[in-house]
Formats: C-alpha cells, structure tokens, sequence
C-alpha cells in the first residue's frame, strides 16, 4: 500500500480529525495503515490571546508519547521539519494546523498488544489512543 501522504507530515488531509475546540485531538487513521504501517492523524487549535506556552511554530512543539507494557518512547516527531506559511491556518480567535506520523518510526514494530499514544502541545493534552499490533 502508498500512502497518499508524506509521513511525518503537517499538511491537512482527507483523514484529518475535525477538531471542535481549543485544544489537541488524535485519531487513528485505518485507511492509511497496514501491517507495516500504523498512521496517526491529529490537529490543534490554539487560542491566539492566552499564553499556550508554544514558542515559535506550533507543529515543532508537539510531543507525542508511545507506550506499551511499561515501555515508551516520548519524541518530538516535526521538531526538524520546516513549516511554511499555510502550514498553521490563522483566524481571528485561533491557530490551526494539522499533523500525521507512523507510529513505527518511534516504536519498535515487535511488539503485539495495545499500543497508547498520547500527544501534548503547550498546555494541552489530547485524548489517548488505543492502537491494537498484531
């Protein structure tokens, strides 16, 4: 299977969560994944007038946890990569933006059971993933 996106990505595509509020929002994308290939998808919504502790560009901030059995990987998947203007959508109250990673670039593929995946930008926290390897 190809992907039709680029991974580790911070483009929006057709599989990227809705996200309602101000905050960080995760979702396992099954039509982008396979037995090689475990895609997350996210996207955030930063208020423009609170101080959401998010210094320079917003993707470069986010931290995603990976856990299993007692064993994790915390990384920082778009901390190297560029973000062009576009990338972050600004509103009068918000900033936007959208993201996706392969899971098995962070965890080793080894291991059968759930997986939970977390991630956090500036205060906020998003909902925690349970992402079932066979």
């Amino acid at each position: 299977m190809t992907s039709a996106i680029e991974l580790p990505g911070i483009s929006k595509s057709a599989n990227s969560p809705y996200i309602q509020n101000y905050g960080l929002v995760l979702e396992f994308s099954a039509q982008e994944s396979n037995k090689d290939r475990k895609v997350i998808q996210g996207a955030f919504a930063l208020p423009r007038d609170q101080d959401n502790k998010v210094y320079g560009p917003p993707h470069e901030a986010i931290v995603v946890t990976i856990d299993f059995d007692g064993r994790y990987s915390v990384v920082k998947p778009f901390e190297d990569l560029v973000a062009l203007v576009g990338d972050v959508e600004e509103t009068k109250a918000a900033l936007v933006g959208y993201f996706q990673f392969d899971m098995y670039d962070y965890f080793e593929r080894t291991s059968a059971g759930i997986h939970y995946v977390v991630s956090s930008l500036g205060v906020y926290v998003s909902n925690i993933l349970q992402i079932p390897i066979e």
